[in-house]
């Protein structure tokens, strides 16, 4: 689209306006889709700040549809997801009067694995007794679905334990060489993506595949002519795991409960296995519990018995090699055998890490949780790689969100990317923030972790939210949080007649 064609696609007479009556246009609106267009016309790099109520989605959309080509368009957030697929495009397709393939790929762990349900069904180990009453509700849709989505699945929990065992991960997946591979639903799935002109993914699935393309083996982006980062501030964050080198005590875990599926079917003698897998089952239990009982993020200077520590994890370390031994008695003949292999090859050389001496690239920190730990290894910098991917892909790289800039500058933002080629722009919101609005930061708060930490916060913004009858909007950084702080609220105020909705 050429900069007339845009205001004019804009105009309050014009073709948008006609799909969406009294659609109110913004002058910032048509600045930002004319800077879009022409970084996507001359295949540069570009960061744009684009505040609340600005529109910045159709801003973006407009040009790319209209300018043809493969459109990977990444977010943070699912909601986001649904708003491009089930509102934005279609509207901007039709005003646009252009037939546009959209597709919303989702992640491997959101499909049904059939190997790995098959698997489970002859195993028949469950960590409860639900998970086989589910496991059985699972295979009757599995045989009866055109998509495999495990959200269509009916009465069986978002967070059962059955999950990890019916889906796959890319570490267990054996891609082509799975004996499903013909009816595989993720494979179905991704070759859709590839015959669409438009991919919605997120962004952690973006690099999961960028990572994927370093390697030659990529799923979605070959054929990218355009990639659009929205909700682009949460990418340096995404980017530096994917980086990074990370693994969980799941990891461990779910190798070795995939193993001992493997040689039940195989007719093999489980004992070894068996006894190293609980022995080291029992370590990182005894490692898990060096943290107390309070999930935390911790870097590894700051362990407090951090001799204890590698202590155990040397021990973990040791244990875990034996497996290599009974592993190298398989015929080494099918795939999945060559994967178990690989994933232990995988796993043992990122436990080793840990034990050598540290990297001055990377921060080293543990997410505790609940029952596991994941270990963390991140560059300071993704700068370099990224970098280097951009150059051997010559396409458009549009980042976009209503926080990018620091003091009005984005240079903190394209350092970490490694975008210093890229033209910015800071878009102000329309909307009258100092007027409307109120900034509260409340003194002396618990610690976030605290078991408090949500009935202080509501303590202390309730004579905020009274005032304002309500008309509050509070945003949390975990869904527990969301409906702790929900049901607090309710208790206050529904008796007052205020609404509380949970988005």
């Amino acid at each position: 689209m050429v900069k007339s064609t845009i205001t004019e696609f804009f105009d309050v007479n014009g073709p948008l306006s006609e799909v969406i009556e009294g659609y109110h246009i913004r002058p910032s609106q048509v600045e930002m889709s004319q800077m879009v267009d022409a970084a996507i016309t001359n295949q540069e790099p570009l960061v744009v700040e684009a505040g609340t109520g600005i529109g910045k989605t159709f801003a973006y959309l407009a040009p790319a549809l209209a300018a043809g080509g493969k459109v990977i368009i990444s977010t943070a957030t699912k909601n986001l997801q649904d708003q491009l697929f089930n509102k934005d495009i279609p509207k901007i397709r039709e005003a646009l009067k252009i037939p546009i393939k959209v597709n919303l790929l989702k992640g491997r762990a959101n499909y049904v694995c059939q190997l790995r349900l098959d698997d489970s069904i002859q195993g028949g180990q469950f960590a409860n007794k639900e998970d086989g009453a589910y496991l059985e509700k699972i295979k009757q849709f599995s045989d009866h679905s055109n998509s495999g989505e495990i959200s269509e699945v009916e009465n069986v929990p978002e967070f059962s334990t059955i999950w990890p065992m019916v889906t796959s991960t890319a570490d267990n997946c054996l891609g082509q060489g799975c004996e499903f591979a013909k009816s595989c639903f993720l494979l179905k799935a991704r070759k859709e993506a590839l015959n669409a002109e438009v991919v919605i993914v997120n962004h952690h699935l973006f690099f999961a595949d960028f990572m994927l393309k370093d390697e030659d083996i990529s799923e979605i982006l070959p054929k990218a002519d355009t990639v659009i980062f929205d909700e682009a501030h949460q990418v340096p964050d995404i980017a530096s795991i994917f980086f990074g080198n990370n693994f969980s005590t799941n990891e461990l875990i779910y190798l070795m409960q995939d193993a001992q599926l493997l040689y039940d079917k195989l007719g093999k003698n489980q004992k070894k296995l068996i006894d190293i897998a609980s022995g080291v089952q029992e370590e990182i239990k005894h490692l898990r519990l060096e943290f107390g009982s309070s999930s935390e993020r911790v870097t590894f200077e700051k362990i407090t018995n951090i001799d204890e520590f590698t202590e155990k994890l040397q021990s973990i370390h040791s244990s875990f090699e034996q497996l290599g031994k009974i592993f190298s008695l398989l015929d080494d003949q099918s795939p999945e055998q060559k994967k178990i292999m690989e994933r232990y090859e995988g796993i043992l050389e990122k436990l080793s890490h840990w034990l050598k001496e540290k990297n001055d690239q990377y921060v080293y920190w543990l997410d505790i949780f609940s029952k596991s730990i994941q270990f963390n290894m991140t560059p300071f910098s993704i700068a370099e790689g990224f970098g280097r991917f951009r150059k051997q892909n010559k396409i458009s790289w549009i980042f976009t969100s209503a926080t990018l800039a620091v003091n009005d500058s984005f240079d903190f933002f394209k350092n970490l990317m490694g975008l210093s080629d890229a033209t910015s722009k800071k878009l102000n919101s329309p909307f009258d923030f100092k007027n409307n609005a109120c900034l509260y930061v409340p003194n002396n708060m618990p610690d976030p972790n605290s078991s408090i930490f949500n009935l202080t916060i509501i303590k202390k913004t309730y004579p905020l939210i009274q005032a304002a009858k309500g008309r509050t909007f509070i945003l949390s950084t975990s869904l527990k949080s969301m409906r702790e702080i929900s049901a607090l609220l309710k208790s206050e105020f529904e008796e007052q007649g205020i609404l509380i909705f949970l988005f």
